[in-house]
């Protein structure tokens, strides 16, 4: 088992954000930002081929800029955890990942000096379950199946945007 704890600070002068949510929006300067928080990690080893990792972040984000309209900056979650399960068979060596994510509040557009009577609009907070299976052969290849989204939850990654629903897919890794 292993653990870490790390904090951070960041005081930036041209902080580049989107406008708006949605894929067409364009980046801004915002200006002045402070971030600062703690990261904290873990991995545990039960088993021989058996690992859970668990990583959760505090993010305080503030707006800094002379000609603000408000202290809050977009698309900067506070709360961020990550946990996942990765078991590898024995004698088939048959890896299985399994991820979770859990995304705190998010604001997608806040009020900006060109516009300070825009409303602010946030997202909920959402949690999104990955899977992941795979199998290496020969020496330089490894073929996988994964499902995103295995609850097929409806959320927003981004205000007024659904994120993406259960989906399928695989492929081949060739790596020499």
């Amino acid at each position: 088992m292993w653990g870490q704890v790390a904090f951070f600070y960041h005081d930036v002068s041209d902080f580049i954000t989107k406008l708006a949510p949605g894929p067409t929006s364009m980046n801004i300067n915002i200006g002045k930002v402070e971030l600062y928080g703690v990261e904290l990690n873990t991995e545990f080893y039960p088993l021989e081929d058996l690992t859970l990792k668990l990583a959760y972040t505090y993010n305080h984000a503030t707006d800094e800029s002379d000609n603000k309209v408000t202290d809050i900056v977009a698309y900067t979650p506070e709360h961020k955890l990550d946990f996942g399960i990765n078991y590898t068979v024995p004698q088939i060596r048959t890896r299985i990942d399994l991820n979770g994510l859990l995304l705190g509040e998010t604001y997608g557009q806040v009020p900006t000096p060109s516009n300070p009577t825009l409303q602010a609009t946030k997202t909920a907070e959402y949690f999104v379950m990955n899977t992941r299976v795979s199998q290496k052969f020969l020496k330089n290849y490894e073929v996988y199946v994964a499902l995103n989204n295995i609850l097929d939850r409806n959320y927003e990654s981004e205000v007024g945007f659904p994120g993406r629903g259960r989906t399928v897919f695989g492929g081949l890794t060739a790596r020499f």
